[in-house]
């Protein structure tokens, strides 16, 4: 039996087979159910991918056959024997850590994809681009080559091989069948460099790709380290699905096969543990069309054709019977998997649950009210006296502001040496750009202190939400938000208001300055009309006596005496009223309450003035700047108490929808691990069913 042959039981489709053996479709049914109810959205796309390249196995009716080996283990002869013919070229190299892959074609086509993501499909008709791109590698590939010379470069040529990734070939061979594909591997163990990842590619493929893999083991060299070490690290997991062939024993006599069979037999259990492996020996040179067959091989060469036809018919059962195997295997793989993700994802979700339960006994109201109160009071304490600081300072910045201010007000008004009457006109603009100047500087510094008490409450807020954090940092796996509400300092008063202190001192001296005026006027003239009165008396007294001293009779001694009382009368009342009102201005001032006084007392009394404006305007100043720093430091106090009473009600309404919501998801899991439970018990019977149906095969295999 070739590759070509096979019985009516074997040709039956594979997915049928499986239905039948392993129930496929319906395992893969309870896969998916369980998948979309106990494992998460993020974790089913691995087992989707799974399911897929399963499902995709499945449904290939390709079997594929591995061919892996030493270098120089008769790998390109053996392929050729099952092809009946010399497509490959035997290189004396390691040159291609490609895979090459053959089917049955009606024409010969190369398809080849190169490392730098490039695909050149060709045939026989016209292979001219893979020709041009052959070149381009290596420039001496001769212009008349056939597509069979190209190949042998693709396969051997270092400088053209190194470059290659996958081969596909496309080949009418006779002996082969249309559903098999031969799978070409590096050769592992080569011992260059570019050969570095030979076994990994190797087992990719047995892994991946094969449903079974022929070991070919040069009979010159068998059972190298190399070859062990191999087989050892790399091909484990497939060993069961491995024959293993013993290549070019024509070479031998009967007694060295015998040996050398023996030989690989006992390697193969002791190192690698199979009790009963199965090892053919063959010589596929034999397979090979020849001009002529040697005399001397003309009476063994058909006992070893034959041998090779039937190691043929084994390789095509054990590929059907490995098919199975294979699919077995991996559901066996995927129902395991899917266990213990069901366990995980449940054991997972406890965890959550029994972690969240300790939050919630932990986290309690009450424990929160502590900590909470806590915050409180020591920020309580903390503002208080810094408060309590900048009120301190405010107000030495209160007292530095009024004694600076004054000093500067004496001496400018001590240094101008001005006329009381000028102050409007000429005094006033000076007093009122200096003391505007004071004020303002006075301004600033307090609104630093300010600055400070609004940093001072920023950094309490933030303490106070930083600390909230600290205490309780599972608070935000609970949903409660930590949050302090800004509090906002109002800016330092105006100091463009000192303005209107200023604008009424001047205007309050003015009209003191007025009213001493009007006194002295008033003085004046009250006292001079009342000197005249004993001016006029006198000068009437005195004007009738000379009057009288003249006249010759009484009557005329009587007009002269009245004549001259007369005008005794004026002239004394004019001489009275002049001496008086020189005399009366000064009364006038004692009546209207100023004394007139100097430059000096002048001066002294615009000081005077001016420094109780200055006072009453920096202790209004004061006044407002403490109210204004009380109130600060009381809606921030009021802000901490609004945040705490606001964390407490938010969390204490958290926690209790957390509590629901936690009572409701536990009863929730234990439905679903019970359920789970009976998924779990109906999945280990499953699997245990394909690993009956697998052992059951293997040992089917191990008879053959």
């Amino acid at each position: 039996m070739t590759l070509a042959d096979a019985s009516a039981s074997q040709r039956v489709p594979l997915v049928e087979n499986l239905d039948a053996i392993t129930d496929f479709n319906e395992h893969l049914r309870v896969v998916d159910e369980l998948l979309l109810r106990y494992v998460s959205e993020s974790r089913r796309s691995a087992f989707a991918d799974k399911i897929d390249g399963i499902t995709r196995r499945a449904a290939d009716p390709s079997l594929n056959l591995a061919v892996i080996g030493e270098f120089s283990s008769g790998k390109s002869t053996f392929i050729n024997g099952l092809l009946r013919s010399r497509l490959l070229k035997t290189a004396n190299i390691a040159t291609t850590a490609a895979v090459t892959r053959i089917r049955k074609g009606p024409v010969l086509t190369v398809t080849a994809s190169f490392t730098d993501d490039t695909t050149v499909a060709v045939a026989e008709e016209d292979f001219s681009e893979l020709h041009r791109v052959l070149s381009v590698l290596q420039p001496e590939v001769e212009s008349n080559a056939s597509l069979k010379d190209l190949l042998d470069r693709l396969t051997s040529d270092p400088k053209v091989a190194n470059g290659v990734r996958f081969i596909d070939i496309e080949f009418p061979a006779g002996e082969l069948a249309d559903d098999i594909v031969i799978l070409d591997t590096p050769g592992i163990g080569a011992g260059a460099a570019d050969a570095s990842n030979h076994a990994q590619v190797t087992q990719w493929v047995v892994n991946d790709l094969a449903d079974c893999a022929l070991v070919l083991i040069p009979s010159a060299n068998a059972m190298t380290s190399t070859l062990i070490e191999f087989l050892e690290g790399y091909a484990r997991a497939f060993l069961h699905r491995c024959i293993f062939v013993i290549t070019a024993m024509d070479r031998l006599d009967e007694d060295e096969r015998a040996e050398t069979r023996e030989y690989v037999c006992s390697k193969l259990r002791e190192n690698l543990g199979l009790e009963s492996p199965i090892v053919f020996e063959a010589a596929a040179v034999t397979m090979i069309p020849i001009a002529r067959m040697p005399e001397s091989m003309q009476e063994t060469w058909p006992a070893w054709q034959s041998r090779f036809v039937a190691l043929e018919g084994a390789v095509r059962e054990a590929l059907l019977r490995d098919r199975s195997v294979i699919i077995a295997e991996r559901l066996i793989r995927l129902l395991q998997e899917l266990l213990v993700e069901m366990d995980r994802e449940l054991a997972a979700r406890q965890n959550t649950l029994q972690a969240e339960e300790r939050l919630l006994r932990e986290n309690t109201v009450a424990a929160l009210e502590v900590v909470l109160e806590g915050l409180q009071a020591r920020s309580i304490v903390e503002l208080e006296q810094y408060r309590r600081q900048v009120q301190v300072r405010c107000r030495q910045h209160h007292d530095i502001a009024v004694t600076s201010t004054r000093e500067w007000l004496d001496g400018l008004i001590e240094e101008s040496g001005w006329d009381i009457k000028e102050y409007e006109t000429k005094l006033h603009p000076q007093v009122a750009a200096g003391v505007e100047h004071y004020a303002r500087h006075y301004a600033q510094t307090v609104n630093q202190e300010l600055a400070g008490l609004f940093a001072c409450c920023e950094s309490l807020a933030a303490g106070f939400a930083r600390q909230f954090e600290d205490s309780y940092k599972e608070l935000s796996s609970l949903g409660v938000a930590v949050s302090v509400p800004a509090v906002e300092v109002a800016p330092a008063p105006d100091p463009s208001v000192f303005g209107s202190a200023l604008e009424h001192s001047a205007q309050q001296f003015g009209q003191d300055r007025r009213r001493d005026a009007a006194g002295e006027a008033v003085g004046c003239l009250a006292l001079g009309w009342l000197g005249s009165l004993p001016g006029a008396f006198l000068g009437a007294v005195i004007g009738g006596s000379l009057g009288g001293l003249f006249g010759d009779d009484a009557w005329s001694q009587f007009l002269n005496t009245m004549s001259g009382g007369l005008l005794g009368v004026g002239i004394g009342f004019v001489f009275g009223l002049i001496v008086t009102m020189l005399a009366g201005g000064r009364f006038g001032k004692k009546m209207a309450g100023a004394a007139g006084p100097k430059l000096a007392a002048r001066q002294k009394r615009l000081q005077s003035h001016l420094a109780a404006a200055v006072d009453a305007f920096f202790g209004q100043a004061r006044q407002q700047f403490d109210d204004h720093i009380d109130r600060v430091a009381r809606e921030t106090l009021t802000a901490f108490g609004t945040a705490v009473d606001r964390h407490k009600q938010e969390y204490s309404s958290a926690v209790e929808r957390l509590r629901r919501e936690h009572d409701r998801q536990q009863e929730a899991v234990a439905r679903k691990i019970a359920e789970a439970r009976v998924a779990s018990a109906d999945l280990s019977q499953r699997a245990a069913r394909l690993e009956t149906i697998r052992r059951r095969l293997m040992r089917s295999s191990t008879a053959a």
